[in-house]
């Protein structure tokens, strides 16, 4: 193969502009899904912990056996924390992913001005970092996180600081707390720390 050939291969684009504005918008329309799909799960599993909660507090006014059951209603408290965790790890990892792909496009219309002029806009992040839309998706765990703490501090009065029960609520409740204090800050503070992505064909050039 002549080096003229060679050339013309490595210079023709691999996908053209259309086509990457079909797969950067597929690929947004996938986390969008994974958002909704782990929202769902999240409110899922917390209408059933909170309904446990209920159920428990209606015992207690049938009983005297009291600690046994606020201990059930601490490892409930503990497992809704635990979830909502994990959900907003993951609502966090969607939002990542949804910043990267946002970046890619515009990294591209920035060298090819046709794809500022013929496209529309590839998504809506909103206009400040506090108004963003994902931030929609992240607020319903830190609600709920704010909740458990809330309920962990009550059942640590109720109970009595002097009880192992009472002590471990109020401990759960400040770990809840500091975990809300995080996600606040993560999703209302903290500036985005992924980097521009620099065109590939430069990075082979280097090369």
């Amino acid at each position: 193969m002549s080096k003229e050939s060679t050339d013309k291969i490595t210079t023709q684009p691999i996908i053209t502009p259309l086509e990457l504005f079909k797969l950067i918008r597929e690929q947004i329309q996938h986390e969008d899904n994974l958002v909704n799909q782990r929202l769902t799960w999240l409110l899922i599993a917390h209408g059933f912990l909170f309904a446990g909660m209920i159920q428990i507090e209606i015992q207690n006014t049938n009983t005297t056996t009291v600690l046994p059951i606020q201990a059930v209603a601490l490892i409930i408290s503990s497992a809704g924390i635990l979830i909502n965790a994990a959900s907003f790890v993951g609502l966090r990892a969607a939002h990542r992913s949804l910043t990267d792909l946002y970046q890619t496009w515009e990294n591209a219309k920035s060298k090819d001005s046709r794809l500022g002029s013929s496209f529309p806009q590839i998504t809506w992040r909103g206009d400040s970092r506090l108004f963003r839309a994902i931030n929609t998706a992240k607020a319903t765990p830190i609600i709920i996180m704010a909740l458990w703490s809330l309920l962990d501090f009550v059942l640590g009065i109720i109970v009595g600081i002097a009880t192992i029960i009472g002590l471990s609520a109020l401990i759960i409740g400040v770990i809840a707390l500091l975990l809300l204090g995080l996600m606040c800050f993560e999703t209302f503070i903290e500036k985005d720390t992924i980097p521009k992505l620099k065109n590939e064909n430069n990075l082979r050039r280097r090369k």
